[in-house]
């Protein structure tokens, strides 16, 4: 009984893995990508902004931050066992539960 336990928890925590795996190599490519192309606008190479177009001709730039990346960001803490970063000063802080 405690060996299928084992087994099962083993195999649980290498899906979570696999998929944290996946999501952080998604989030890095997208990052990496849209940071080199939105390098020349102030906050651009953090990858966090897009670039939209407003007005009647679309002929004003306008950038905003992509809510499916911060969609992305969000999961990160909760697939990482509970441990989060603060963004503000830099260290590791622990989530209540």
């Amino acid at each position: 009984m405690i060996a299928l336990e084992i087994s099962s928890r083993n195999a649980r925590v290498a899906g979570l893995q696999k998929r944290w795996d996946h999501l952080r190599a998604r989030l890095d490519l997208i990052l990496v990508q849209r940071g080199a192309d939105m390098a020349d606008l102030p906050d651009g190479a953090s990858g966090l902004l897009v670039r939209d177009y407003e007005g009647k001709e679309a002929d004003r730039l306008a950038t905003r931050i992509d809510p499916g990346v911060v969609s992305l960001l969000a999961e990160l803490p909760a697939m990482s066992g509970g441990r989060r970063r603060s963004w503000a000063s830099g260290r590791s802080a622990s989530r209540s539960r």
